[in-house]
């Protein structure tokens, strides 16, 4: 009997279980309980993953690409409409300086109606695929009708150097500065979700592994059209004295 209550008051000076730390909403069927090494069963998935060598793809040589037409697509629709862009970036301030004789100081105002603009092409271009993908369209349809659409929002341009300087004065304010960049915005606008197409056309027309060798080749041909678009522009103002010719010519590049 004395050895009975020993063993009783003993087992009731026993320290209390130890409190698990764990999440508090998460019950305890649902708890997963680590194996001797340590590693929960659905890590060793990613155990072994890790552990697997890398499988390292052969890069894409240009010359397999160049004699491929559609990689020849991009990269002229590269070379046509990014010098349009390079020309709105570089050439817009001397543009409405000497058209409606704005400081280069205080240009602020049509600049930032361009940008805008050209911010909600960007998005726009890329929906209005998609949505007609979502509904039904292959994605080579859906893209060239949104192409198409972003070109033909390009033409107004040629009006912006037509606007006339002086004749739309309110609250001593040239609203002719507002009509011009409106019609620059929008096409810098099309242009931005014309572009948005022609590179996601990359991915739909190449594996993975050569979208960066086309993109890169697209963009090389767009930069160096830039560079000659420069050259020419200067050119034009010095022996005509306007952009009337670069804006024509912006706004048919992309038909």
């Amino acid at each position: 009997l004395s050895s009975c209550m020993a063993v009783r008051s003993r087992s009731r000076r026993r320290a209390p279980s130890r409190i698990r730390v764990g999440n508090p909403a998460r019950s305890r069927r649902h708890r997963i309980r680590s194996n001797s090494a340590g590693v929960r069963p659905s890590d060793w998935t990613e155990s072994q993953a890790a552990a697997a060598p890398a499988v390292k793809e052969t890069p894409v040589k240009w010359r397999n690409l160049l004699p491929h037409r559609q990689a020849w697509a991009f990269i002229m629709g590269k070379l046509m409409t990014d010098p349009v862009w390079y020309f709105y970036n570089f050439f817009s301030g001397l543009f409405f300086a000497d058209r409606f004789g704005v400081k280069l100081g205080a240009i602020g105002i049509p600049l930032i109606i361009i940008y805008l603009l050209a911010d909600v092409g960007s998005i726009l271009g890329g929906w209005l695929s998609s949505t007609l993908i979502h509904r039904g369209w292959t994605p080579n349809a859906a893209r060239k009708t949104a192409m198409l659409t972003c070109a033909c929002f390009v033409l107004p341009v040629i009006f912006a150097p037509l606007v006339p300087a002086g004749q739309w004065m309110l609250w001593g304010f040239d609203w002719g500065i507002v009509v011009s960049a409106t019609l620059i915005g929008i096409a810098a606008s099309a242009h931005q979700g014309f572009s948005a197409n022609i590179f996601t056309l990359t991915s739909d027309m190449f594996p993975k592994k050569a979208v960066g060798s086309v993109v890169g080749l697209g963009s090389f041909a767009g930069s160096m059209g830039g560079v000659f678009m420069a050259i020419a522009a200067g050119l034009i103002k010095e022996i005509y004295g306007d952009f009337v010719i670069m804006f024509a010519g912006a706004s048919g590049l992309y038909l």
